[in-house]
């Protein structure tokens, strides 16, 4: 029911350190937990406090003895209650102290609070009670985060020394990223093990993870190559990689070309991918169909738009992070596509899914 995040909050201790009058100050909101929370509502937490104080002493409980009972009364609840600004100024003195915004794995946990309430009432999930279990693995979670801010800090480095080096660095604004982690194994599929959506929560809420669509590019070929494979080619069929040119009905000329500028003539799909030749890939959509390809892509969760022709071989499609990672999982599960999933299960206060 959120004892300890609330020890942490209104005390800056864990619950298991808490005195008698702090504990019973405690227990006196759980009839009104707004109306008797002691930093706005002082007044009401300490009589409710005092209520509770009277009832472990009574001889029907006597959970508490008559000096202890002295001593709880006469402590000063106004002093035991950490406010928000000494919250503040602690944090700024360098002192841990717990912060109730702050989580563990904050992107992930905000994509599970969002399904909740979501799927639940308000009353039931901050009344009821529940037991929410998911599907991070805290090691790996960590892992991640270290993996993504130190590249995020790598590119930045050379991006700010370029900038200054031309005399720029006024431009500069650090990047940001995003990264996930899916388990392909056999019973866990489609499970998310870590998410990372951004460089700091408490700054950016906005989840690169799962709300930031981007331009697909280049890892849209697997794919396209998948459909090839598919429609009867083999890794050994060969396309020319060559000058290609398509005008359009209002007489627009469309010339694209390979990365590195260049044309490579006659070689193999297989070598086509690995060298991640953009005019293969184009041709490969026109010899298959842009209507075959796109069925391909919405089978592993990539939706494209009906009016994407040849361009799709390209990677005109926009996808989130959680959606490509979920997409080229199904190159792991052997062609079937699992959902991401987030929760495993969830249990009201009688332990009840």
């Amino acid at each position: 029911y959120g004892v300890e995040a609330a020890s942490q909050q209104y005390f800056g201790k864990s619950c298991r350190n808490l005195t008698i009058a702090e504990s019973a100050t405690m227990a006196g909101l759980t009839r009104a937990p707004n109306a008797n929370e002691p930093i706005h509502n002082p007044v009401n937490a300490k009589t409710r406090r005092d209520i509770v104080l009277g009832q472990m002493l009574n001889p029907e409980n006597a959970f508490i003895t008559r000096e202890q009972y002295d001593a709880a009364m006469a402590e000063d609840l106004d002093v035991s209650v950490i406010t928000p600004e000494e919250r503040l100024e602690l944090e700024k003195s360098g002192q841990g102290v717990w912060s109730p915004s702050k989580f563990k794995a904050p992107y992930f946990a905000e994509e599970v609070r969002k399904f909740i309430y979501d799927k639940f009432n308000k009353e039931e999930v901050l009344e009821q009670g529940m037991e929410i279990n998911t599907t991070i693995d805290m090691h790996m979670q960590r892992a991640a985060e270290k993996a993504l801010l130190e590249s995020l800090d790598r590119f930045d480095e050379k991006k700010l020394a370029w900038l200054t080096k031309v005399g720029r660095e006024e431009e500069f604004v650090p990047v940001s990223g995003a990264l996930v982690c899916i388990d392909n194994r056999e019973g866990y599929q489609g499970f998310v093990r870590a998410m990372v959506g951004g460089r700091d929560f408490e700054t950016v809420k906005f989840n690169s993870a799962t709300q930031a669509k981007r331009l697909i590019g280049s890892s849209i070929k697997p794919f396209v190559w998948a459909a090839a494979i598919a429609s009867g080619m083999t890794p050994s069929t060969v396309i020319v990689d060559a000058p290609y040119v398509r005008v359009n009905s209002a007489g627009k000329a469309w010339a694209p070309k390979n990365f590195d500028g260049k044309f490579h003539g006659a070689m193999p799909i297989r070598q086509a991918l690995e060298r991640s030749i953009n005019i293969v890939s184009i041709k490969l959509v026109e010899q298959l169909g842009a209507p075959y390809v796109r069925s391909y892509l919405e089978g592993c969760g990539i939706q494209t738009d009906p009016q994407q022709g040849l361009t799709i071989a390209l990677g005109t499609p926009h996808v989130t992070v959680m959606e490509m990672c979920s997409a080229y999982s199904t190159f792991a599960n052997g062609g079937k596509r699992y959902s991401p999933i987030l929760i495993t299960d969830i249990k009201d206060r009688d332990g009840h899914t």
